[in-house]
């Protein structure tokens, strides 16, 4: 699955907030992507990372209905079967933990491939 790259932002963190210009770097040295674990490459992280994984299916579950463009319940089967995040972006410092788990669930799960080549 796609590896996806950290980010710097490095000024308008807040001035994005209202809709204005900011700059923004990918950073290689940190990266993301959506994996597969199984009996022998189980660890506590990608367990933990596979639960937080069920959690957010649960949310798009709730929260969307027939028009959505994700394949949830596609999203679900896989996290049964031991998907999870493998990452070593550092949480909480803002360098995009969050946004590239938000990036590789729609670029695996987005139904409509119109918008999947514009992305």
């Amino acid at each position: 699955m796609e590896r996806l790259n950290s980010k710097i932002l490095l000024f308008g963190e807040y001035s994005a907030l209202d809709n204005s210009m900011a700059l923004v770097l990918p950073w290689k040295r940190y990266w993301g992507q959506l994996n597969f674990y199984n009996h022998e490459t189980e660890t506590e992280f990608a367990i933990q990372s596979n639960q937080y994984l069920k959690d957010f299916s649960h949310f798009l579950d709730s929260h969307t209905d027939e028009s959505f463009l994700l394949d949830v319940k596609q999203f679900k089967r896989e996290i049964k079967n031991g998907l999870f995040f493998e990452s070593n972006i550092p949480q909480g410092y803002g360098l995009g933990s969050s946004g590239a788990v938000v990036v590789a669930v729609v670029l695996r799960y987005l139904t409509n491939i119109q918008l999947k080549s514009e992305l």
